[in-house]
């Protein structure tokens, strides 16, 4: 990146380590540079905990870097969540820390400000603003905060999460966009972020869906070339077992776990159905290229391997199960498992013996024989009921 002049050489001083190595960017990261750098709009759907925010956050210091004398904002960067923008801050300062003396400023704006803070923010706008699209919706209709969206500098629309932008919502979000822009009247670049927004089809059929909603949304193309994907790599080296490894892996006991916790990891990553389960469960090969499966139930992979091996569904589920739950304990598979528990009501109960005490699930204060019924809760530690209830005592007692 550095070498080729695609940034600024005052970026490494920005995003490094914290010996004050410039950071060694990621494949996608530098795709997503790279395509900035040629100012054309693009789309990162890499994977949860991937780095996506550097993906549009280098671009945009490197922009401010090369054009120090710019004024107000410079680049809008939208999300869903106040929560999502309180921590893309923390991120944001953190890099700005490292550079004590930067003249680049980043702000949020959601209307949870303080009436000071606002105004400060008005009066002085930062290159950089961190908001919502209900705020952006606002500071388009009110003359106060018009600067923001009037901006002669604007150059950057940032949407995280595109994937939240659908039906009604969606189309309220893309009549915004085009607001903005008949409002800056700047050629914007437009950037948008999403872990997941479609699986469907092959690699280049996902890549021209992608292109296609980020085009209607934004008004302006995405190219499909410039959708950028994951580059993914088998965490499991082994070749892929045969039907036979199968049918024993599954009849057989799994190995006693090594005690030395790499010892046990290459233990796991040699079993056969812990090749098997990456594939089948978490990678698919997409004409040389891996791409993620669509997540499935545990049960439907035990009738996948049940039907390839003739053993029993259950059999299998079992024995995915003990597999699974090794590879938890050795982090030996590369994806995540979810369990999907429906939340329960409140439980309530009479103060009796446990034998004769009376249950419900309904909210009620009394019960058969005007028995009384109170809230019960349970302990996260071991499970152990009790009663929730106030004690109240008089004056009288009291004396």
């Amino acid at each position: 990146m550095y070498k080729r002049q695609i940034l600024h050489p005052d970026c490494a001083q920005y995003f490094c380590t914290e010996n004050k190595q410039p950071f060694h960017f990621r494949y996608h990261q530098e795709q997503a540079i790279e395509i900035a750098h040629r100012q054309e709009n693009y789309v990162v759907t890499t994977g949860t905990g991937s780095g996506k925010s550097l993906a549009y956050i280098v671009p945009i210091f490197d922009d401010l870097i090369r054009n120090p004398e710019q004024k107000g904002v410079r680049a809008i960067l939208v999300y869903p969540m106040n929560a999502l923008i309180n921590s893309q801050e923390k991120e944001l300062k953190k890099f700005l820390k490292n550079v004590p003396e930067t003249h680049i400023r980043v702000e949020k704006y959601t209307g949870q400000e303080s009436l000071s803070k606002k105004t400060e923010i008005q009066n002085d706008p930062p290159q950089i603003l961190l908001t919502n699209y209900v705020m952006l919706e606002l500071m388009l209709s009110r003359t106060h905060e018009a600067k923001f969206v009037e901006s002669q500098n604007l150059r950057f629309l940032v949407l995280d999460e595109l994937h939240t932008y659908r039906g009604r919502q969606g189309a309220d979000v893309a009549m915004l966009i085009r607001k903005l822009k008949q409002r800056c009247g700047q050629k914007l670049l437009y950037i948008g972020t999403s872990a997941t927004m479609s699986t469907q089809g092959d690699r280049d059929d996902i890549r021209n869906t992608i292109a296609g909603v980020a085009s209607k949304l934004f008004g302006a193309e995405v190219k499909p070339i410039n959708v950028i994907d994951e580059t993914l790599e088998r965490s499991i080296k082994r070749a892929e077992p045969d039907l036979e490894e199968l049918k024993q892996a599954i009849a057989n006991p799994l190995p006693p776990e090594p005690i030395d916790l790499q010892a046990n990891l290459a233990t796991f990553k040699e079993h056969p159905l812990s090749a098997w389960i990456e594939m089948n469960f978490g990678l698919k090969d997409d004409y040389e290229h891996l791409i993620r499966r669509t997540p499935i139930a545990i049960a439907t992979g035990a009738n996948q391997l049940a039907e390839l091996t003739g053993h029993s569904p259950q059999n299998c589920a079992d024995k995915l199960t003990e597999v699974l739950l090794w590879g938890s304990r050795t982090k030996g598979l590369t994806f995540r498992l979810h369990q999907f528990i429906s939340q329960g009501g409140s439980v309530y109960t009479t103060i009796e013996p446990k034998e004769r005490r009376h249950l419900t699930l309904d909210g009620q204060y009394t019960t058969t024989g005007d028995r009384l019924l109170f809230p019960v809760v349970f302990c996260r530690e071991c499970g152990h009921d009790y009663y929730i209830c106030l004690l109240y005592t008089s004056d009288a007692a009291d004396e």
